[in-house]
């Protein structure tokens, strides 16, 4: 409808738009002024021109900060033109049939309130129309446009930081701690670090790129969140404060969890529901976390493994933490937990892992059903849920003496739980057969005695992150 009127007054001369001048001329000098006549012309393009640039912006995929600057081109073109054909023009063309008016006579009192009125609708107009959110929205694709022009720059100038290293100072890195932090292989850490950490993370996400060859959704991550990181200002924050998240994302999630549910989607009895929930209270945020240090560390030390979490935390922010890839696999996996889509997916097709227990939440406290939408406390609420998961899977697939086993355990002890959920995280076959097998032994021995191969290293690196964790919180109680 806008084109066809567009074209309609541009195939127009002014003298035609203009052609009844006595009727329209009348009407229009009586009802407004040549001045708000204008602005309300422009704001109508504006706002039109908006909604086109939104079109574009979900159409244009990767190529939106050029078809932007297109678009900004034509638009702007068309603005220029509207004012210098139409809008200019038909506002001096009031102007005149007002000063007409003046010359018969007109009544200044009643032009004063009537302009005052206008201005006041014009006024509630800007803000029912939200105009100042259309203004918002050119300012963006102006940031984005201008993106075009200076990515290569802004690489080629990054420089480097210094950070203070905290409680790396002293300390030798090696492995993932160096492609985490930038610290040099074998370098030993001084008073402060110094790293580019928009480079870091890039570089960490082509190694997975390469790694993952024919992934497609490696690269949908690069160019949404990655590429969201690196033009953003991070949150920063302690681990403690990050484990404080943690715990009030978990906290939340086992408000709104409906166990009835949970019984139905994994086929549990009443008495191995009443086991889960149960054995369940074992796990908080500590556990959580614990298992996080299992995934993303590569030491079992599980002091520097909270402090160099801690470092990346108070400098690069948690959206880095969150957004560190998993590099000895090509699935799509990222984040504190480092989760796959065998941990968490929901479709129409398919549910597995932690989607399974997400559907007995409210659908609004729902988690996304895939791994390269999970941003924030989603990563913790799914890592809880992924537990529950597994327990439930250990409970059901046990005898009922393996069951009042657990029960009994739980109630002094929940060291063999945590390495449980940990191991089963990373392998959940592996620590199913580990954890029956430690139960069918009266849970008499450590948890890590039953496990073997890959998951045995898990079981010990858990216990040493989560007496770390616990450790913690013993020392800020003194």
């Amino acid at each position: 409808m806008f084109l066809n009127t567009w074209i309609t007054l541009k195939s127009m001369s002014l003298e035609q738009i203009t052609a009844h001048e006595t009727k329209t001329g009348r009407f229009l000098a009586k009802n407004l002024e040549p001045a708000m006549a204008w602005t309300l012309a422009n704001a109508a393009y504006l706002k039109l021109s908006d909604e086109a640039l939104k079109i574009i912006s979900q159409n244009t995929g990767n190529l939106e900060e050029i078809a932007t600057i297109g678009a900004y081109g034509v638009l702007g073109t068309g603005i220029f033109y509207a004012n210098k054909k139409l809008f200019n023009p038909l506002a001096k063309k009031i102007k005149s049939w007002k000063e007409k008016q003046i010359g018969q006579g007109l009544d200044y009192a009643r032009e004063k309130r009537k302009n005052a009125v206008q201005l006041a609708a014009i006024t509630a107009l800007f803000f029912a129309t939200n105009m100042p959110g259309t203004l918002s929205n050119y300012k963006a694709d102006l940031g984005r446009a201008a993106n075009v022009f200076t990515k290569k720059e802004q690489i080629r100038q990054a420089m480097p930081n210094e950070y203070d290293s905290l409680g790396l100072e002293g300390r030798t890195l090696n492995s993932l701690f160096s492609l985490y932090t930038g610290v040099p292989e074998s370098a030993t850490v001084g008073k402060t670090i110094s790293v580019d950490f928009n480079e870091q993370l890039s570089q960490l996400w082509s190694m997975k790129k390469e790694r993952s060859k024919g992934n497609s959704v490696i690269d949908e991550v690069i160019s949404s969140q990655v590429k969201k990181y690196v033009n953003t200002t991070p949150t920063r924050m302690t681990f403690t404060e990050y484990l404080a998240e943690a715990n009030k994302a978990i906290e939340d999630t086992k408000k709104n969890l409906d166990w009835e549910i949970v019984a139905r989607n994994k086929r549990l009895s009443k008495r191995q529901l009443g086991a889960l929930k149960k054995v369940s209270g074992s796990i908080g945020a500590e556990e959580i976390m614990s298992y996080a240090l299992t995934e993303l560390m590569p030491s079992h030390n599980g002091s520097l493994n909270i402090d160099v979490m801690d470092f990346l935390l108070r400098n690069a922010g948690r959206e880095y933490v969150e957004l560190i890839p998993a590099l000895f696999d090509s699935k799509t996996s990222f984040g504190p937990y480092q989760f796959t889509p065998h941990a968490l997916h929901d479709d129409e097709r398919d549910i597995r892992g932690a989607s399974i227990i997400n559907r007995a939440l409210p659908e609004q406290e729902r988690i996304p059903g895939s791994v390269k939408l999970l941003q924030g406390n989603d990563h913790h609420k799914a890592a809880y849920l992924f537990a529950i998961n597994n327990l439930a899977d250990l409970i059901r697939n046990t005898s009922e003496k393996q069951l009042k086993t657990l029960e009994d355990y739980s109630e002094f002890s929940s060291e063999g739980i945590v390495k449980y959920v940990g191991t089963a995280h990373h392998r959940p076959r592996d620590a199913l057969r580990a954890g029956k097998r430690w139960l069918g032994h009266d849970a008499r021995y450590a948890y890590s005695v039953s496990c073997s191969g890959p998951i045995l290293e898990y079981s010990r690196k858990t216990r040493e992150n989560h007496e770390a964790i616990t450790g913690m919180g013993r020392l800020a109680s003194r």
